[in-house]
């Protein structure tokens, strides 16, 4: 990342989503296009939305600087709970709200309304629905493919729920056709690490692979004391086939798995996009500061702290759509950064 002072300017801005972003999944980001290098240049170009850069003739393209830009506030509707993951498919974002609500809101349109709510079929009170991915699986031909969902305090903090979405004239109804479970029983004994409490499930965007992200110990500064001593901790496993209702992974199903240094308190939730893996964290407060980070997955390593403390809003989770990062807040609010600048050297 470009060292520099980033510039943040936070504008309101339309949704327009390009036919090369409606054109497949986004939620582990599964759109492609290269990633542009970061620029050092700071720019205070403000005309900002949903519109997808990476469409634009290469010759055209110019590197983008570190920008936070508010794309827009969602209305919740008649949903009363808070706002957890979010993930996007084909112009439609999927806002999940803890229980298992979830709001369906059309990008294109740019409209703040959401066009349908329905219930996941894994919703509970429990259901804290922190987290949630499309993966690239298509259940018995079913054009939405199948959402991960961190189900949480529902029975087990260590569960992913697999929904198959269905949408018919407009109405969505959904069905939990999988439970992913993690037995890290033999971690230790194997040389791995094992989590606290609450991994976050991530599919990638290879359809092969679905990582768990998590940390050491609890991240909500209750164990600040052995804060030093934490680690970020990233589990590789290949994609159980949906055709299992139970599955449970083991130590004899780690495909990899590396630590990086702890340098942020209050994960969230995050997605996968190609060989980089993001995450939110913090709650918008002095005590928590809005952060992301990101990782290279290939290389192992922790990349440099993307700073998003201006954003004095709770993260909740975050989404690749075109060539730019965006991310969801407790408050409602869309805002996005340049990929580049968050994958920046």
């Amino acid at each position: 990342m470009n060292k520099k002072a980033p510039l943040f300017i936070m504008t309101a801005a339309a949704i327009l989503l390009t036919a090369c972003m409606r054109s497949g999944t986004t939620a582990g980001g599964q759109t492609g296009g290269n990633v542009p290098e970061p620029s050092a240049v700071v720019s205070e170009d403000t005309k900002n939305d949903l519109t997808d850069s990476a469409s634009l003739p290469e010759d055209t393209k110019e590197a983008e600087p570190m920008v936070i830009t508010k794309a827009i506030k969602f209305n919740k509707g008649t949903v009363k709970n808070s706002v957890q993951g979010m993930s996007v498919w084909q112009g439609k974002l999927f806002q999940l709200y803890h229980t298992g609500d979830c709001n369906v809101f059309d990008l294109d349109s740019g409209s703040p309304d959401p066009i349908a709510t329905f219930r996941l079929g894994s919703a509970s009170d429990g259901n804290h629905a922190n987290n949630c991915n499309f993966s690239t699986v298509h259940y018995n031909g079913n054009p939405i493919p199948l959402l991960y969902v961190v189900d949480g305090n529902s029975g087990d903090v260590m569960k992913c729920s697999v929904e198959n979405i269905v949408e018919k004239d407009g109405k969505y109804t959904s069905e939990r056709i999988q439970t992913l479970h993690l037995d890290q029983s033999g971690f230790a004994a194997a040389g791995y690490m094992p989590y606290w409490g609450w991994p976050s499930w991530i599919v990638g965007t290879d359809g092969e692979y679905i990582w768990l992200h998590g940390a050491r110990y609890r991240t909500n500064r209750s164990m600040d004391a052995y804060y030093d001593e934490n680690r970020y901790i990233i589990t590789k496993f290949r994609l159980p086939s949906p055709d299992k209702k139970l599955v449970v992974l083991t130590v004899a199903d780690v495909v990899e798995q590396f630590t990086t240094e702890y340098d942020v308190n209050f994960t969230q939730g995050g997605t996968v996009y190609g060989k980089y893996l993001f995450y939110t964290f913090g709650t918008g407060k002095t005590d928590n500061p809005s952060a992301i980070r990101a990782w290279d997955l290939e290389a192992k390593k922790l990349l440099p702290p993307i700073d998003v403390s201006e954003v004095t809003e709770e993260l909740e989770d975050c989404t690749v759509i075109g060539d730019r990062l965006y991310f969801i807040t407790q408050k409602s609010n869309l805002y996005y950064i340049p990929l580049s600048s968050a994958v920046g050297k």
